[in-house]
């Protein structure tokens, strides 16, 4: 593909990724009670659809930018996310927690490779610890109230791994490394609702944070071109 052609391709899947998911928002916002009733009302084919097309565009996206092998296998790690999602989506939670570990275990792979020389101080550790711990008692807290299984409570643990990783690579703590921590915040929160034993009205925060740590994460591959 043409060199000028690229990123005018990439910005245009990226922002029909950011309307679609929009769009999806608002039926969230529906299903969870909050505003917009009426885009509750879409048949759960549709829903999933749209989830996959919006999710898909950001994938599609990711493999464009794909230009060194450590963005490969970011690329790599969000196609595996986006399979993980559309198993959730049919109702295999354990199936679907086990491969999104799988794809955090291929992007731990791609930070290892884009770490930055300039990163490896004592300040970046303790921030790794501080995202991981953190994590894991927003997880653990809730525990408290009503019952999640210690194998659910695992699954965010490997995303806030891979978040606390990608804060030391080459790539601005704005974009990807905020990315990853957002993405992180969706899986603390989705083993929430799914625990929840009437559901949780914050269910369409989900979503909220697992589409907007997605289109960092790849704005970070299509426009910063450091690795």
């Amino acid at each position: 593909m043409a060199g000028a052609t690229r990123p005018k391709l990439q910005l245009a899947l990226w922002t029909g990724a950011v309307i679609a998911g929009f769009v999806y928002q608002l039926g969230a916002l529906g299903r969870s009670g909050v505003a917009f009733e009426d885009f509750a009302q879409w048949p759960k084919t549709g829903v999933i659809a749209l989830k996959c097309t919006a999710t898909g565009l950001i994938v599609a996206v990711a493999w464009l930018s794909a230009t060194s092998r450590p963005r490969t296998l970011l690329a790599l790690s969000l196609s595996i996310i986006w399979l993980a999602d559309l198993i959730l989506a049919l109702g295999a939670v354990i199936l679907s927690g086990t491969i999104f570990v799988a794809a955090h275990l291929v992007a731990l792979a791609a930070y290892h490779q884009l770490r930055s020389p300039d990163k490896n101080t004592a300040i970046y550790h303790v921030m790794g610890l501080i995202i991981v711990i953190s994590g894991m008692a927003c997880t653990i807290i809730p525990a408290q109230f009503f019952p999640i299984s210690t194998l659910m409570m695992l699954f965010p643990l490997f995303s806030l791994i891979s978040a606390a990783a990608a804060q030391r690579s080459r790539f601005p703590f704005w974009t990807l490394g905020a990315g990853t921590i957002i993405f992180s915040m969706s899986d603390i929160l989705g083993v929430i609702v799914l625990s929840a034993p009437q559901g949780s009205p914050l269910s369409w925060l989900v979503w909220t944070t697992y589409f907007c740590g997605l289109a960092l994460i790849v704005w970070a591959l299509m426009r910063q071109r450091v690795a």
